[in-house]
């Protein structure tokens, strides 16, 4: 959770206090049996997360509900919703951020979260040259999109 308190005053006006809640989450994640079955599912609450509430839309409140399977260190499959691995700046969560919010220009050109299938081979040495291959087919409609499939 993140809260966020904003004074503003312009000139010749009251100064105005604004509250918000900017992220809240819920994440839940784990196995299956065995390590090499893995999954992850993150809900949000926050009203800049799902959206303003529409008559006859759905709430968007299903960020990440995935299955993993890790046949070993180097190798990741997974099946579901969750980020996109080709935006940096995205697959960083918001708390390890450097700034306390992504650009601008990150919420007008990517669609952050997408249904499909990825495929991640990871390379990562302690006194090496590290290296990660990561890959993804999805449905290119964002996150918990209901409306008609794309022809």
């Amino acid at each position: 959770m993140q809260n966020r308190v904003t004074y503003t005053e312009n000139e010749g006006e009251d100064g105005v206090y604004d509250g918000q809640i900017r992220p809240l989450r819920l994440r839940f994640d784990g196995y299956v049996g065995s390590p090499k079955f893995l999954y992850a599912v993150q809900l949000s609450f926050a009203p800049g997360d799902v959206g303003e509430i529409q008559e006859g839309e759905n709430i968007n409140i299903i960020r990440d509900a995935v299955v993993f399977y890790r046949p070993n260190k180097h190798w990741n499959i997974s099946f579901g919703q969750t980020k996109l691995p080709g935006n940096r700046q995205c697959v960083n969560s918001s708390g390890g951020l450097q700034l306390t919010d992504r650009s601008i220009k990150n919420a007008r050109f990517t669609i952050d979260r997408d249904f499909g299938f990825q495929v991640h081979n990871m390379n990562e040495f302690k006194d090496k040259f590290s290296y990660n291959l990561k890959t993804a087919i999805s449905t290119g409609k964002g996150r918990n999109i209901t409306g008609n499939a794309d022809a």
